[in-house]
């Protein structure tokens, strides 16, 4: 099966890659407080908003969950030919390029999904918990995470209290 023809950006760039990608469907991935308004190019039932905040802890109230993920794929599962789909978050790489690689890694071998990705969004610094819900949603025994550690990740410091 062909991968789905995807691009990603972040809002700011949402007019420009909507002009040059004219997609028919569209995926915003966002904080509830984010506002948003898309262009009206695409039809209102072809676009998703999913609610979840850029983070990397599942305890966190809008934590990322397998719940998201099933819903995505669900949505995207009932996409006709000829399909293109449009994801964005804020900035365009990390919420955004996270399920951009999972999508990609349901038809592609996930180093060669990472690959693809890099292509798309060279910036991507793809959500390492979304990833671990993707390897998890499709039961991929950790080789979407191996693949996605080719990226750059944003690092968590932990202070010592003895300093």
């Amino acid at each position: 099966m062909r991968p789905l023809p995807m691009a990603v950006c972040g809002i700011s760039e949402i007019s420009i890659t909507v002009d040059a990608f004219e997609p028919t469907h569209i995926l915003s991935v966002l904080h509830p407080e984010d506002c948003l308004k898309l262009p009206s190019c695409v039809q209102q039932q072809d676009r998703l908003r999913v609610n979840i905040d850029d983070t990397l802890f599942q305890e966190d109230d809008l934590a990322p969950s397998l719940a998201h993920v099933a819903k995505i794929d669900g949505w995207v599962e009932n996409f006709g030919d000829g399909s293109r789909l449009l994801i964005h978050c804020m900035a365009g790489i990390s919420r955004s390029t996270a399920v951009c690689l999972g999508l990609l890694a349901k038809n592609i071998e996930p180093r060669k999904a990472a690959d693809r990705l890099r292509q798309l969004r060279p910036e991507a610094m793809p959500n390492a918990l979304i990833v671990a819900l993707w390897d998890e949603y499709l039961r991929l025994d950790g080789e979407l995470i191996a693949a996605a550690a080719m990226f750059p990740f944003y690092k968590i410091e932990i202070s010592d209290p003895a300093d």
